[in-house]
């Protein structure tokens, strides 16, 4: 194409024609505006979260490395804080653990305790060495002279170590009372 028709072709254009692509050019500078003050706002903002250094970048290239690095930073104190959480959460748990385990036992003995107590209670012919007593309760009276009955032969207390010791109660056979159907439970 040469000069002649270029100007035969422009002249051709209306004024419209002309006046739009104008338009376009004017919108897309607009548009190309906003974006470069988008991003110019978003690096005023990010300089501002960054922590002072004595270099003071005024370039994109470095101020974009420095923000990475500082990304790096915070992303290996978040691992660092939930690792050293996560082994005192376990460490916690463990003790938590061991504190159920004791307390567990603990209530195990005492329900021992209790079923020891509750089968010499309510055993036949059970006997104490010497009756518990709690404050604020009345003594137990005093034990009856059966000097004169068949069963004086059994005494309150076992013979030559015949006794188990099993938790807080002793247990003994009175096998040398002639008596070898039952067995005999003391509260110690």
């Amino acid at each position: 194409m040469d000069f002649q028709e270029y100007e035969d072709i422009k002249r051709s254009m209306s004024s419209s024609d002309r006046n739009a692509d104008k338009e376009r050019r004017l919108n897309a500078n607009m548009i190309e505006r906003r974006r470069m003050q988008t991003i110019n706002s978003g690096f005023t903002s990010l300089k501002r979260l960054l922590p002072p250094t004595e270099k003071k970048a005024k370039l994109k290239q470095p101020f974009c490395k420095q923000a990475v690095q500082h990304i790096m930073r915070l992303q290996r104190t978040v691992i660092q804080v939930r690792e050293t959480l996560t082994v005192s959460c376990d460490e916690n748990l463990a003790d938590e653990r061991k504190q159920r385990l004791s307390c567990r036992k603990s209530v195990r003995r005492l329900y021992k305790r209790e079923i020891c107590q509750a089968r010499v209670i309510s055993s036949p012919g059970a006997f104490f060495t010497h009756a518990p007593q709690t404050k604020g309760q009345p003594l137990t009276p005093p034990h009856e002279d059966h000097s004169d009955r068949a069963f004086n032969r059994w005494s309150p207390t076992p013979y030559d170590g015949a006794g188990v010791i099993c938790n807080d109660c002793q247990v003994f056979d009175l096998s040398s009372c002639r008596d070898f159907k039952k067995n005999w439970i003391l509260l110690v």
